[in-house]
């Protein structure tokens, strides 16, 4: 992230075709207002370790930084703040392919389950490669259905039990994974749940 532009009553920030204004009317929001943004998940780059903080009130910005130096986690890897430079100003080709292929992904999932597992109920994606499966005609609890796929399938899912109140019927599925590795979840998923035991 860069400073671009800086007056008295106007801060630009710029990040890879987006800025951001920042004017004099949102002073008490910009007072109480600390954004963090990290090229971990939407660049694949969590192994870096890094993250952009973003503060505009001054006062606000030295707790922050001094904050960092406490806890000891503002040393960060120069190789790291190469990668989050280099996947904001030069990642957009390579985000915009794997957004495409990860929905792509999410097509193949919905016209497998509607074709094999129809029972199941696919919620439509809310901006992530995590979906989740109403599982709720199976008659079991995630726990129990994450257990029997974990032992009978080799294959781990997110439970719902884990998200709290409402979510035990559901489990996650994540598609951000190459489309062979989909294929063979999916088969793994059929063949376990297609043999469980009618209550």
């Amino acid at each position: 992230m860069f400073l671009l532009f800086r007056m008295k009553s106007i801060v630009i920030w710029f990040l890879k075709g987006i800025s951001i204004f920042l004017w004099n009317d949102q002073s008490s929001l910009l007072a109480n207002t600390i954004t963090c943004i990290a090229p971990s998940k939407t660049f694949n780059l969590a192994g870096l370790q890094v993250v952009a903080v973003i503060v505009a009130d001054p006062i606000l910005n030295k707790k922050v930084k001094d904050a960092f130096l406490v806890n000891e986690i503002a040393s960060i890897s120069p190789f790291a703040i190469t990668g989050l430079i280099a996947a904001y100003q030069q990642g957009e080709d390579w985000l915009q392919q794997a957004l495409a292929y990860i929905y792509n992904n999410y097509i193949y999932l919905n016209s497998y389950m509607a074709e094999h597992l129809p029972a199941l109920k696919i919620i439509p994606l809310e901006g992530t490669y995590l979906v989740w499966v109403d599982c709720t005609a199976l008659n079991i609890s995630s726990r129990k259905l994450g257990q029997i796929l974990l032992k009978e399938a080799h294959l781990q899912v997110n439970v719902g039990a884990m998200y709290g109140k409402g979510s035990d019927s559901f489990i996650r599925l994540n598609i951000a994974c190459s489309r062979s590795i989909l294929q063979e979840g999916l088969a793994r998923l059929k063949q376990v749940l297609l043999n469980l035991p009618k209550e």
